[in-house]
């Protein structure tokens, strides 16, 4: 990405003005991506205050590096741009790998002899772990690609349903960072249940336990459920007043009241996703994660050119009902 940073902004972008953008944004993928991992060897213990800490200091640094380059900027009558907001993200995860890695160092060793290190048992473990990790490994590709075609797709298509360049942008801008911003918080709560329940449920199958496993299953779509239609209700009659009071744009308003729906379907289908892949089962939520972008897209190829924005928000909630209803058939036995 360092050396096609401007290959990417024009083609794939179709922003030279990107380019700098994306250099810069390479720096922040090493320290992502080790401190990840280090998050998921403490979520695998059940020790959520490590990676809690962690992105907290993360948010801190992230944020209070932006306002000090703001502060510096303003005093030198130099505009803030989105390069100084991508150098708070590079800071915000430096500091994020400083705190877990410090975290790390502070584990105690494993004492000698206490690890296999045959290789016929590390072959075993290695094929047992490449099993788990492809799955994931493409299912986070093809997310990360459909939302980038989506971002690409959507604007087009507006154009030819009508509206002029800005117009296009202007809507999907309203609609990405304001709506979905409000309507994705509340994910918070149910992504950190989702992180906690995947060793729990691998735990209770390594232990042959199929009534924990169910009984997780049900507590899990049951307040998967309640959160989202307590979410629900609160978005329907305060959408408008969100959008008026927050964004102060009437359109934003409308928007959160269309998808408020979307909670309760985004809760169950995240929580259940974790418990299958607790159970080893990555194919399948893989498969069902497919099938959803491909209705999106779908629905953004096909349906916005005709329908405008609108066929984007119904293509949002079939999408999510999919992946819901399905998460909910491969769990079946346990429900």
């Amino acid at each position: 990405m360092y050396f096609n940073a401007d290959w990417i902004a024009v083609r794939f972008l179709g922003e030279a003005r990107c380019a700098p953008l994306l250099v810069l944004l390479t720096y922040s993928l090493l320290p992502c991506c080790i401190h990840a991992c280090i998050n998921g060897y403490y979520y695998g213990k059940k020790n959520a205050f490590v990676p809690s800490l962690c992105q907290l200091i993360e948010q801190i640094a992230r944020v209070g590096s932006v306002w000090i380059i703001f502060q510096v900027t303003t005093e030198k009558g130099i505009p803030l741009n989105a390069f100084h907001a991508v150098c708070g993200l590079v800071i915000g995860e430096c500091f994020g790998l400083l705190v877990s890695m410090s975290a790390l160092l502070q584990e105690k060793r494993l004492p000698r002899g206490s690890y296999s290190t045959d290789s016929v048992c590390n072959r075993t473990m290695t094929y047992a772990f490449l099993a788990m990790v492809l799955p994931l490994t493409i299912n986070r590709l093809a997310v990360a690609f459909s939302t980038s075609l989506e971002n690409l797709l959507i604007p087009q298509k507006l154009q030819l349903y009508g509206y002029s360049q800005a117009e296009a942008l202007s809507v999907y801008g309203i609609l990405s960072g304001m709506t979905l911003s409000i309507i994705l918080f509340p994910c918070v709560l149910t992504n950190s249940l989702s992180v906690l329940l995947l060793p729990a449920i691998s735990e209770a199958k390594g232990r042959a336990n199929e009534n924990q496993i169910r009984r997780t299953t049900k507590k899990a779509i049951r307040l998967g459920l309640l959160l989202g239609f307590a979410f629900t209700i609160l978005f329907l009659f305060t959408g408008d007043m969100i959008g008026n009071k927050l964004f102060h744009n009437a359109l934003a308003g409308r928007f959160i009241c269309r998808l408020a729906w979307l909670c309760p379907l985004m809760y169950v289908s995240s929580l259940l996703s974790s418990i299958l892949h607790g159970l080893g089962r990555p194919k399948q939520v893989l498969f069902v994660n497919l099938l959803a972008c491909l209705i999106r897209i779908g629905m953004i190829w096909f349906l916005v050119p005709g329908y405008g924005i609108g066929a984007y928000l119904w293509g949002l909630l079939l999408s999510q009902v999919f992946a819901s209803v399905a998460c909910m058939w491969l769990l079946r036995e346990y429900m």
